[in-house]
């Protein structure tokens, strides 16, 4: 029954179109710095908490690059939405589900991104960085969406876009599926072993119809 579980969304690359800004964000920074861009190291830290990429991206000037990179981010235009997201977020919620959104986000950071997209109103738990002591690929965000919404990892499904998403919802015992347009590919996302990617969210909606409906308590 679709009233038995919950859809928990990963936020950049997955909801919102957020990973060109990111990347020209972050080259910038290095630039700026002197430091040499890896557009390679860079795409694989997509999905880590800020403060764990900037360690890895700066060492020991990563306060200094935190610092320059919010400058040049926050002078960038707001990230839009995927195509449809909020129709399809809109439909799940007129189905009276629960919806939760599991991000690596800092809270306030992820609240500017949902009032700004429009959906702040969509979800009925937000997980982020700073409230967990360990971050994706470990389990503590999804458990502790679950542990909100009073529900099993049986009950519920996972969206998202990267190796950290689906090590997160692995080790919480989740089903996850991929959609196609964030940090990994189809391929990429097959080879993990999700239980499904999507290309579009229609086709997303009309998965859920034939087969995650079975889900119940």
């Amino acid at each position: 029954r679709y009233d038995s579980a919950a859809y928990l969304f990963d936020l950049d690359g997955t909801l919102l179109d957020s990973i060109p800004r990111i990347v020209d964000s972050t080259e910038a920074t290095f630039r700026s710095l002197g430091i040499p861009y890896d557009h390679e190291q860079v795409m694989k830290s997509v999905g880590l908490p800020f403060a764990v990429q900037t360690r890895l991206w700066a060492g020991e000037r990563a306060e200094e690059f935190a610092a320059k990179y919010l400058e040049i981010h926050a002078a960038k235009a707001p990230e839009p939405l995927f195509e449809r997201t909020g129709e399809m977020l809109d439909a799940l919620k007129a189905r009276g589900l629960l919806l939760g959104l599991v991000t690596s986000k800092l809270r306030s950071s992820a609240d500017e991104a949902l009032c700004q997209a429009g959906i702040t109103n969509h979800f009925d738990t937000i997980i982020s960085a700073d409230i967990c002591t360990r971050h994706k690929p470990d389990p503590e965000p999804i458990i502790r969406a679950l542990q909100e919404l009073n529900l099993k990892p049986e009950d519920a499904l996972y969206v998202g876009d990267s190796l950290y998403d689906v090590g997160c919802a692995r080790a919480a015992g989740v089903m996850m599926v991929g959609v196609s347009w964030g940090v990994l590919n189809r391929d990429q996302l097959l080879e993990a072993n999700v239980a499904s990617v999507f290309d579009n969210w229609k086709d997303f909606e009309d998965w859920l119809d034939t087969t995650f409906s079975r889900v119940t308590p």
